[in-house]
């Protein structure tokens, strides 16, 4: 559950390698400025609970009575280690989304354009191409 996570078990479900999280991830507040640290909890906090209304749980806000509408191209792009959203919703989406394209990045957990920039944008550019 992203809601209650703790900043180090968040890492594990986002990061294929946690100890990378900290040369990925935007770099928090000096830790002896406690204002600075209040702030960013508090701003995390209110992401949390925007995302929450929108996107939670994922079952319960009708995707499923309208993803048979997508007609369009689709590339649906995936983190092999993804601990937030495990990668059979990505299964999932792909079989309910005529002629969808599921590629799923190894090394990578829910935030594969930051573990793998350089093969996502490859991957993305193809696709935008017609070459996948």
């Amino acid at each position: 559950d992203i809601f209650t996570a703790s900043a180090e078990t968040l890492q594990r479900a986002l990061y294929h390698d946690p100890a990378r999280a900290a040369e990925l991830a935007e770099p928090g507040p000096d830790p002896e400025d406690k204002e600075a640290v209040a702030k960013a909890a508090l701003e995390r906090q209110l992401n949390l609970a925007a995302a929450g209304k929108f996107i939670w749980p994922i079952p319960d806000k009708g995707l499923k009575k309208r993803i048979h509408r997508i007609n369009t191209p689709t590339l649906i792009l995936w983190g092999e280690s993804d601990g937030v959203i495990p990668p059979v919703y990505g299964q999932e989406f792909q079989r309910l989304i005529s002629g969808s394209r599921l590629v799923v990045m190894p090394r990578c957990g829910h935030l594969p354009m930051l573990e793998e920039p350089q093969e996502f944008v490859r991957i993305v550019a193809d696709f935008l191409e017609g070459r996948a």
